[in-house]
């Protein structure tokens, strides 16, 4: 329930950093650079984690075309959304915060890496939860129809 006070203080410490003096440096500074490189480690972090969900949906599972191919796809959708982060938006990102005057600095930073990226984060691991159940949806179905077929078969060469 603690993750609730987020959203009213971040709301409160960009009212705060409003009174950055420019002409002393003094107040909040966000060092472009280094902010942009620990927000992509952290979506590296979480794109992981959602490969890392392919690699334990696929466990104990056999791997016949349809079981591969769901893995592929959420691979793919993991690669695609890491591409587009990576790609180019990531030194833009960059660019913006560093040619930006120092008192906008902070809200460039909360409504590009709290507002936005905060929704991303949590898609993504939607999604990896998503290609995980998936795929344990998917192989469970396969077992159960099996099972079925295998019931079927005994009770027609029984008779």
């Amino acid at each position: 329930m603690l993750w609730i006070l987020r959203v009213p203080l971040q709301y409160v410490a960009s009212n705060l950093a409003w009174g950055v003096d420019e002409s002393a440096r003094a107040g909040f500074d966000i060092r472009p650079s280094h902010f942009v490189e620990r927000h992509g480690g952290l979506l590296i972090v979480v794109l992981g984690e959602s490969i890392v969900a392919v690699g334990i949906g696929v466990t104990d599972l056999r791997l016949d075309p349809s079981t591969v191919a769901t893995a592929v796809v959420g691979l793919a959708i993991a690669a695609a959304l890491w591409w587009a982060y990576f790609g180019a938006d990531e030194k833009r990102a960059e660019v913006s915060l560093r040619s930006a005057a120092l008192s906008d600095r902070v809200r460039i930073a909360l409504f590009g890496y709290f507002y936005a990226f905060t929704p991303m984060l949590l898609g993504i691991t939607s999604l990896a939860a998503g290609v995980k159940l998936t795929i344990r949806t998917r192989g469970a179905a396969r077992v159960r129809s099996g099972i079925v077929t295998r019931r079927w078969n005994r009770a027609i060469s029984h008779r």
